[in-house]
């Protein structure tokens, strides 16, 4: 499945992984554009580049509090992408998440470098 094809929906487990994806896409800038918003009172009014400044204050204050906002931060080694997406996979069967499939969470895992 393509990134811009993956949905989208923030929890704050969802956002300790995702601030370093910095790729916003048009159908995207939706849900980000009102993080920025609506948590970090952007003003600017292009929905794209509001979005832009949202992921950039949430990764200074994931910084701020000392957590890490990619995996390598984590200390997370590439090589167990494929052993923890096998794992989420499970949970996502048991939750009946039906688009979360192995390799789709296993690309979100890549964005997440």
């Amino acid at each position: 499945m393509e990134a811009s094809k993956i949905p989208v929906a923030l929890t704050f487990d969802d956002v300790l992984l995702v601030p370093q994806e910095a790729a916003i896409l048009p159908q995207d800038t939706d849900v980000r554009t009102r993080l920025a918003r609506e948590i970090f009172h952007i003003s600017e009014k292009d929905d794209r580049l509001a979005a832009l400044a949202g992921i950039e204050r949430l990764k200074a204050w994931f910084a701020a509090i000392g957590s890490p906002t990619s995996l390598k931060d984590a200390g997370i080694p590439m090589q167990d992408i494929d052993r923890i997406a096998e794992n989420a996979a499970v949970l996502a069967q048991v939750w009946q998440l039906k688009d979360y499939t192995r390799e789709v969470i296993a690309e979100i895992l890549q964005q997440c470098r």
